[in-house]
């Protein structure tokens, strides 16, 4: 039979008729608020507890096994950290010779631009040699005629 909250007050009402009112309310108050069914047992707590444990146990499996995973995932950052130092340190290197050779064909193209100049200026000697090479040789055929 199920208890209800009329069959309760029933039961109240009885009570107070033989223990008045004040006995019938402690009474009353001793008694559960729902049905005997509904009342956990000592062993249905045992059970509970160690369901409980079994449970907390494979929390605790799992929070390892993510515990190891994020100590992976960290061992990986730090390798992926010290490849970055490297290639920074190659890069860094790399800076100081391309630095290096830039420097130096700033000085091949000074030099070739020395060059050029020189050569500019040589052919003008040398037209101007050549020119009054011809002119001295022209003067000279028609000085002999």
């Amino acid at each position: 039979m199920a208890i209800t909250e009329e069959t309760r007050h029933h039961l109240y009402q009885a009570l107070e008729r033989q223990l008045g009112p004040e006995e019938a309310a402690t009474l009353m108050e001793h008694l559960p608020p729902v049905g005997w069914a509904d009342v956990a047992t000592k062993s249905d707590l045992a059970h509970l507890e160690t369901v409980m444990g079994m449970r907390m146990d494979m929390l605790e499996q799992r929070f390892a096994e993510v515990d190891r995973r994020f100590d992976q995932v960290d061992r990986r950052f730090e390798e992926i950290d010290r490849r970055f130092d490297l290639i920074d340190a190659r890069l860094g290197g790399m800076d100081g010779r391309i630095d290096g050779l830039q420097a130096e064909l700033v000085a091949v193209r000074l030099s070739i631009e020395a060059m050029q100049a020189n050569q500019a200026a040589f052919l003008r000697q040398l037209s101007l040699a050549l020119f009054v090479a011809l002119v001295s040789i022209l003067a000279a055929v028609i000085g002999l005629r």
